[in-house]
């Protein structure tokens, strides 16, 4: 029996500065992965951490594997383009939050979820939804107060 050679994906975090090596990515890199061009781990890349989820994804769900049994070249851009999550577009965000964020801006399903409420100077919540299974996070600005005493609403404007 032939044992199968096991190579870690990650090598570390990015150096500072750099910016992801996937072609068309304009994203800065926060990661370092090994990749096997040649052989089991020869290379490495920097990678965003959109590309490094696709690229992991596609390793561990068999997509280089499948490749080369068909006689394709699995490279990294191909195995990224196809797996790769989509970016929310601007009108998906401005429709978001339009419905004052009670739907999810990729598919408009009502089942969102959202993680406890990040404190600090910028309060941040990921969300994500039940049916599209695509994640997000809102951001929130103190607009106003209201009195515990007399419920009075005193906001910025």
């Amino acid at each position: 029996m032939t044992s199968k050679k096991r190579v870690e994906s990650e090598v570390g975090p990015a150096p500072e500065g750099s910016y992801c090596d996937n072609d068309g990515c304009e994203y800065e890199a926060c990661t370092t992965v090994k990749v096997s061009c040649r052989e089991a781990g020869d290379e490495t890349r920097n990678l965003c951490g959109i590309c490094e989820e696709a690229y992991t994804w596609g390793v561990q769900h068999g997509r280089f594997s499948q490749a080369k049994e068909t006689g394709a070249n699995p490279d990294l851009e191909t195995v990224l383009k196809e797996t790769a999550p989509v970016p929310m577009t601007r009108e998906q965000a401005q429709e978001y939050l339009g419905r004052d964020g009670t739907a999810c801006p990729f598919c408009g399903s009502s089942r969102i979820y959202a993680n406890a409420l990040e404190s600090g100077s910028c309060p941040q919540q990921n969300v994500t939804c039940s049916d599209c299974g695509k994640g997000w996070t809102d951001v929130f600005e103190l607009r106003a107060v209201v009195d515990a005493v007399t419920g009075e609403w005193y906001d910025l404007e």
